[in-house]
């Protein structure tokens, strides 16, 4: 949230942010009393004003999937689907993937391969 650069990346940063910070809270709220995640929390609102204006609306979002847009900057704009996996016993750890639509599977190959 606060790397200047994401807000190239994601083509609706706003909204992706926000999400994230919603995420993060939930997060958050299972362990109230971990020094680390307080220290974080001091941090972020220290470095975003986006946090300190958000922070506020105290929302939660579960982990999921969804679509995600990303700007590349060989590829342009490029949309994946997503799923996110979650340990039963242990919420914190994950597993994410992404799938591209067909056309653009035959462009990341080529940069893959290094043909453009």
């Amino acid at each position: 949230m606060t790397d200047p650069a994401a807000r190239k990346v994601y083509v609706q940063w706003e909204q992706e942010a926000s999400a994230m910070l919603a995420r993060f809270r939930a997060a958050a709220a299972r362990r109230p009393d971990d020094p680390e995640f307080t220290g974080l929390i001091g941090e972020l609102h220290q470095a975003s004003p986006e946090v300190r204006s958000w922070w506020p609306r105290h929302d939660v979002l579960a982990v999921g999937g969804g679509t995600k847009q990303l700007h590349h900057p060989a590829l342009g704009d490029v949309t994946f689907e997503h799923t996110v996996l979650q340990v039963a016993d242990h919420p914190e750890q994950t597993f994410v993937y992404f799938t591209a639509a067909d056309i653009y599977q035959s462009r990341l190959a080529g940069l893959a391969s290094g043909v453009r």
